[in-house]
């Protein structure tokens, strides 16, 4: 409604989501993601509010995985195992890590460039669908 604030929440992008989803005697569970992005900022999980954007660590989508991810703030980008291949583990890992971490030996392929602009593009879509004109941003 008009005059009344709106708490503006944090919409963090990452590759990985903070947690995985695991199947367990047939039945899927979240667990906790180790490593990476979601250790370090697990401090601050109950400081902000916020929503998390990122690849499930499953190519799986269904709404059931949604539904289980919307109920602890994630949201997923579901990729094919080849755009993982060659978005994050060729692109990402051989050209963007290496560049921002000062090497200068990357190997560039065109091919992973273009996977690279699809799933970004994936990524662009999940946060337009979760954002608040207000919320912060962060990738």
């Amino acid at each position: 409604m008009e005059g009344e604030a709106v708490e503006r929440e944090v919409v963090l992008v990452s590759n990985r989501l903070p947690v995985t989803i695991t199947k367990v005697k047939g039945k899927l569970r979240l667990q906790p993601s180790v490593g990476g992005l979601a250790t370090a900022l697990s401090s601050l999980h109950g400081k902000y509010r916020w929503k998390w954007v990122g690849w499930p660590s499953t190519e799986q989508s269904s709404k059931q995985v949604e539904t289980m991810l919307a109920e602890v703030n994630c949201y997923p980008v579901f990729l094919s195992a080849k755009e993982v291949e060659k978005y994050y583990h060729g692109f990402c890992n051989r050209v963007l890590w290496p560049l921002l971490h000062y090497f200068q030996v990357t190997r560039y392929d065109h091919t992973e460039w273009e996977y690279y602009k699809k799933a970004n593009q994936k990524f662009c879509d999940k946060v337009l669908e979760v954002a608040r004109p207000r919320d912060v941003i962060w990738v």
